[in-house]
């Protein structure tokens, strides 16, 4: 039989004991630890602004129809939609990656169908930690934790706390890297957030190695990757990747822009900006023409700088710092 209480004649030590109780029963029947998911869809202001409330609405409508595909297989439970992106719980850690990783490469598959202004950013977060959950109803401080870590990531990422890192199966693991501490709204220490790479590593090169320099370049967390002979232009960064060869005859050679790299979906592919020759192994590529690279993929530009595409170990340093298997 429930208890009764006179609320007009408890104490002040009768109230404080009640509220103890009330807590400890609320925490013995909703809390439990779960996977908190954050995504949000980067530009999405300036988008409506630009484009109008009908291509925006739309925008935010792809996002929604390809969070509902990727967490269909896991189980995973959209708890709001409000604002441009969305709050999700998936029971573990592992479908929630597996579920980003649908997401985000869902995403790049859709915009590959589309025009680059309407290309869909979407920037994540996953958090591991106790929550309150009742039906419709999650909340508690490891929520306010998990949508301050998504804010912190950048568009097309998916960003970890060291906890949700802690709970991901080895294969995971060995594609995260840890990176540098950033302080968070409400929490006196700071945090150092991890990036879960979700494109499949075996597929996509992170690093170019110049033959003919003995360099070896790691390529920028962007999409699209500039490389040619330019370092700057009008005060600003010409290229992301910027190509010399030891003799300045055959560094001329190189165009200021020569090509680009681009991730997608499935890889990487490269793209001829210049009427300058780059060669894909072994396949001359015409201006504007497209071809897919894979790690061990040999480029020949200007017929005097020979590179070749790999990938990088240093994923495994996150592995190394939190103690993986």
């Amino acid at each position: 039989m429930s208890a009764t209480y006179d609320f007009e004649r408890m104490s002040l030590q009768e109230f404080a004991a009640l509220k103890q109780e009330i807590e400890r029963t609320i925490k013995r029947r909703f809390e439990r630890r779960i996977a908190l998911v954050f995504t949000d869809v980067v530009g999405s202001t300036a988008f409506f602004e630009h484009y109008g409330d009908a291509a925006g609405r739309a925008l935010i409508e792809r996002h929604h129809r390809l969070l509902d595909a990727a967490l269909a297989p896991v189980g995973g439970r959209v708890v709001d939609t409000a604002g441009d992106g969305a709050f999700v719980v998936v029971d573990d850690v592992p479908r929630a990656a597996a579920a980003l990783i649908a997401f985000q490469s869902g995403i790049a598959r859709d915009n590959a169908s589309m025009p680059q202004h309407e290309a869909l950013r979407v920037r994540t977060g996953l958090h591991w930690g106790p929550a309150l959950v009742d039906r419709e109803v999650v909340s508690g401080d490891a929520v306010n934790f998990a949508a301050r870590i998504a804010n912190t990531a950048g568009p097309a990422e998916v960003r970890l706390t060291p906890e949700a890192f802690g709970e991901l199966p080895p294969e995971l693991r060995i594609r995260c890297r840890s990176l540098p501490e950033v302080k968070l709204k409400g929490l006196l220490l700071p945090v150092r957030p991890i990036v879960l790479d979700w494109r499949d590593p075996d597929k996509v090169p992170s690093r170019l190695f110049v033959v003919e320099t003995g360099q070896r370049i790691g390529l920028p967390n962007k999409d699209t990757i500039s490389v040619g002979r330019l370092a700057t232009h009008d005060g600003r960064a010409a290229n992301d990747v910027v190509l010399h060869h030891p003799d300045p005859t055959s560094s001329s050679r190189i165009s200021r822009w020569h090509f680009q790299l681009e991730r997608v979906a499935d890889g990487m592919q490269v793209r001829q900006l210049s009427r300058g020759r780059t060669e894909v192994d072994g396949r001359p590529l015409q201006r504007g023409e497209v071809a897919t690279v894979t790690p061990g993929s040999e480029l020949v530009v200007a017929g005097v700088l020979h590179l070749r595409l790999e990938v990088s170990k240093a994923a495994v340093a996150a592995e190394t710092r939190y103690g993986g298997p």
